[in-house]
């Protein structure tokens, strides 16, 4: 039977993501790829941070990170920017090739790091002619599955601790109706929901046209939105995650978000995303 893994503490695990400006390629070759994998085993090693999942995508990345407090943005800014030193010298190019400081979200619970370990795996199946996230090699899938050696600065215990073998964390990943394993199917928790909205609100970030994008209170309305489609668990974990006001403000910003919704297209693209995890995430009756 799965083990539940013992969380150090709850903010000592993030999801961390970055694109290229403008939405450009940052990983040119295979040479590219394994140049920036070597670079973050370097910053792993020096600060002491361990990598849980990852994921290199033509213009993007994703990380599952465990790193103690302080360490993370040395490490990533050390990594990243001698990442974009070495690009530019191969290419004879100059100038930023990164959008910017990284994006980090906090991973506060169990049942969030199996959720999003799971989206950062999955997300080669948004590329042409890739149909299992298991064949992608430039993820960590492989390296849990065996298919790839494994470095030691991947860490893969806790993850595969919630599941029965690697084989149930493969059909976790690969198949979008699957409940979160046993360990970790419990109701939604505020925390569950906030990271939730933070990472649909990151990747609509990622990947949003320049000038597309309104994030004044972004999070607070999609939670609002959130408790008026939803009833028992989910709609108690939303409203606990706007600090459970009373029916009078719950009403009033429900409202409100109502009309953002119809003014704002982030609004509508977040809240839709949101939807749709929810839905494919929901444990087994």
């Amino acid at each position: 039977m799965a083990r539940t893994p013992r969380r150090e503490s709850a903010s000592d695990i993030h999801h961390v993501m970055n694109r290229g400006v403008d939405r450009q390629t940052i990983f040119f070759t295979d040479h590219d790829r394994l140049d920036f994998e070597a670079l973050l085993a370097q910053a792993c090693e020096q600060h002491g941070i361990e990598l849980l999942a990852f994921c290199l995508m033509g213009n993007h990345f994703h990380l599952l990170v465990r790193a103690p407090t302080g360490a993370l943005s040395v490490a990533m800014q050390w990594a990243c920017g001698t990442y974009v030193r070495h690009v530019n010298d191969r290419l004879g190019r100059d100038g930023p090739l990164l959008r910017g400081r990284f994006l980090s979200i906090p991973v506060e619970t169990d049942r969030y790091l199996v959720t999003v370990a799971r989206y950062i795996h999955r997300n080669p199946l948004d590329l042409p002619g890739v149909t299992s996230a298991s064949a992608y090699r430039w993820s960590s899938l492989p390296m849990y599955l065996g298919t790839r050696p494994c470095p030691g600065h991947v860490e893969t215990a806790t993850l595969l601790g919630y599941f029965d073998s690697p084989e149930s964390l493969r059909t976790f990943t690969e198949d979008p109706e699957a409940a979160p394993p046993g360990t970790v199917a419990s109701s939604w928790s505020a925390a569950d929901l906030r990271s939730m909205v933070a990472y649909a609100i990151a990747r609509d970030d990622l990947e949003a046209d320049p000038g597309d994008v309104v994030r004044q209170s972004l999070d607070r309305v999609i939670l609002a939105l959130v408790a008026r489609r939803t009833d028992g668990g989910l709609r108690h974990a939303a409203l606990s995650a706007l600090g459970s006001p009373s029916p009078g403000a719950v009403k009033m910003a429900g409202s409100r978000a109502e009309r953002r919704l119809r003014a704002d297209p982030a609004v509508t693209r977040v809240l839709a995303r949101v939807m749709d995890d929810l839905r494919g995430l929901r444990p087994a009756a």
